[in-house]
């Protein structure tokens, strides 16, 4: 189902993820299928919908975690507030900004590449 949105604050966040991808609307627009209009009516918050077909297909080409930007269309996720293990959560607070921001893209960097990682590693899943 559609969601109602309007949010300047989804608008940021994609045209953050489609700058920091070295995309322009054009091609981000090219890329997922899309319309140039349509990327640019969501980066301008005056999209009142976005469809889940669109959205995914946004999403597979900047590459990035589905709940971020649900969170940002105003649905509440559980992704953000996951249990974290102790180990885990005394690392990434021991760490500064700068490191947590490396560790970041690298894990999404690890995530994008997966398929091919995992199983050069014997990982499933």
């Amino acid at each position: 189902m559609p969601k109602q949105i309007g949010s300047q604050a989804l608008a940021d966040y994609m045209r953050a993820k489609r700058v920091d991808a070295g995309l322009s609307q054009a091609d981000l627009a090219r890329l997922a299928g899309l319309q140039a209009s349509y990327v640019s009516s969501i980066e301008h918050a005056t999209i009142k919908v976005v469809y889940p077909d669109q959205f995914n297909k946004l999403r597979n080409v900047l590459r990035f975690p589905g709940w971020e930007c649900l969170e940002k269309m105003g649905y509440n996720t559980d992704a953000a507030t996951g249990t974290v293990s102790p180990a885990l959560a005394a690392l990434i607070s021991s760490m500064t900004e700068a490191q947590q921001s490396l560790m970041t893209k690298q894990a999404r960097l690890y995530l994008t590449n997966w398929d091919t990682l995992g199983s050069e590693n014997g990982a499933t899943g």
